[in-house]
């Protein structure tokens, strides 16, 4: 009789500890963290990833020189972003990031004082009627950095300046673009040579969902660059250049450029200088065969022109 009770209660522990084991590891509703063996972990209906731009902030020569901002990556997904600022320089400096359409390196310098207001003569800074985050007081001191993160950051144009008095004048800006969570591809233009050896192009990732895409092109080369996207199922090596001109035609003799006939999205006017990075967002990329060219004269049969998949 005593045996059987304590087969009972046995039982009866077992189903406990199980059911208990299973409420632990079910993931709430939520996604919120759960407990699992003593120790949190997320749970897989957590799909929100990190989003971190660095922002470095520098001066060769304090106020009496050229000065930098470069922000990396400029183009980031919607959603909350974590600016990492560093000032790198010999003075104090700050980071503002400026929601607007207006060029980065284009804004009315007619700001003075603190806070920024208009002034008719002595005018230092930009407005900063668009600021929607900054690393605040005190400013950066030589060798500072700062964190500060910017919440549910809608697709866009941005600016981040450091706008103290003359700094955003003396080259303290860099442009940001937030796409929809979507597709990002870095494209990268190169040559060794110029004009006068092989030149490469080369889109990461190379394989990517439909949807809106955005093109984060960046000539790493010596002259100037372009990066034209064709719907295509030839092969990216076997497009004919049977093409010349600007636009591009067909041409019996002197031909160096393919046809763009097929062009659904490109880097536009004017080509990519050295150094340069610009932004574009084909949307609604449907599944299918595509090629990325850099189309200038020659440029593709030296090398310029990538395989690119939309699954």
């Amino acid at each position: 009789m005593a045996r059987g009770r304590q087969v009972v209660i046995l039982v009866a522990l077992l189903v406990l500890v199980g059911s208990f084991a299973g409420c632990a590891s079910k993931p709430s509703a939520g996604g919120s963290d759960t407990l699992e063996g003593g120790v949190k972990i997320p749970t897989s209906t957590t799909t929100a990833t990190a989003v971190t731009v660095d922002v470095t902030l520098s001066d060769a020569h304090g106020q009496a020189g050229a000065m930098s901002l470069i922000a990396s990556p400029e183009v980031v997904s919607a959603g909350d972003v974590t600016f990492v600022v560093k000032n790198t320089g010999t003075i104090e400096h700050e980071a503002v990031v400026l929601k607007t359409n207006v060029p980065y390196d284009k804004l009315p310098v007619t700001y003075g004082g603190d806070p920024p207001a208009p002034v008719k003569t002595g005018a230092n800074k930009v407005s900063e009627n668009a600021n929607i985050g900054e690393t605040g007081d005190p400013n950066l001191k030589p060798g500072d950095t700062r964190t500060f993160v910017i919440k549910n950051m809608v697709p866009g144009n941005y600016v981040i300046v450091c706008n103290l008095a003359g700094h955003y004048a003396k080259g303290m800006r860099a442009p940001l673009t937030v796409v929809r969570p979507s597709n990002i591809v870095n494209v990268t233009l190169s040559d060794t040579s110029g004009e006068g050896g092989p030149m490469t192009l080369a889109a990461s990732p190379s394989v990517v969902p439909s949807g809106n895409v955005a093109f984060v092109v960046k000539n790493t080369g010596t002259i100037e660059h372009e990066a034209v996207v064709l719907k295509t199922n030839v092969p990216y090596n076997k497009l004919p250049v049977t093409y010349g001109g600007d636009p591009p035609a067909p041409v019996k003799t002197g031909a160096n450029k393919v046809g763009e006939e097929a062009n659904i999205g490109e880097t536009g006017d004017p080509n990519l200088k050295p150094g340069d990075t610009r932004v574009f967002t084909i949307k609604n990329m449907t599944a299918g065969n595509y090629v990325i060219v850099c189309n200038l004269a020659g440029h593709y049969a030296k090398g310029m022109r990538a395989q690119f998949t939309v699954e």
